[in-house]
């Protein structure tokens, strides 16, 4: 019997094939390119949770994670580093920079209608911004050219093809 694989973590890792050699592990990515048909036509949200929120301890902007269009240059992502955090809808809305205590929550929702993006947290709304185009994301995973990416745990993450209510997005949030 084979297949055995000893980790020092808590957790397990993911299986690295070394026929026989030493390999160096590559790092876990996540990327789903096929949500083309997933959300309706320009509305959906989206609600994240993390274990720890690593933006918090890096001096360098990184991505957390995103939302994208098939051409790129439509992306909503999460990034920021110990001093600015933002949630950057790009060519869908204008920033909206996350201050104060909003910038160490755990969990978050974004929601976009064809009208706002919004975004909550803690049980409320945190800010909205006019959606200035349409937003049909086909791709989750890093958005836009920063080369740092995060390394974290992710508690949970939900897509929903429609626009949530306020109350629902305060509701996931709480």
């Amino acid at each position: 019997m084979g297949g055995y694989q000893l980790e020092v973590g808590s957790y397990p890792t993911s299986y690295i094939p070394t026929a026989g050699s030493a390999v160096t592990r590559n790092v876990d990515s996540f990327q789903n390119n096929s949500l083309g048909s997933y959300f309706n036509t320009n509305e959906g949200s989206i609600y994240w949770k993390y274990t720890d929120n690593p933006l918090l301890l890096s001096t360098v902007n990184i991505n957390s994670f995103g939302l994208n269009e098939v051409s790129g240059s439509k992306y909503i992502r999460y990034r920021g580093n110990n001093t600015n955090t933002l949630i950057q809808p790009v060519g869908v809305a204008n920033n909206i920079s996350l201050t104060g205590t909003d910038r160490h929550l755990l969990s978050y929702s974004v929601r976009w209608d064809g009208t706002n993006v919004s975004v909550f947290g803690d049980s409320s709304l945190i800010n909205s911004e006019s959606q200035t185009d349409d937003f049909n994301p086909v791709s989750f995973g890093h958005a836009g050219t920063i080369t740092a990416y995060v390394t974290t745990k992710y508690e949970k993450i939900i897509f929903f093809p429609t626009a949530l209510t306020d109350d629902e997005c305060e509701q996931l949030t709480s």
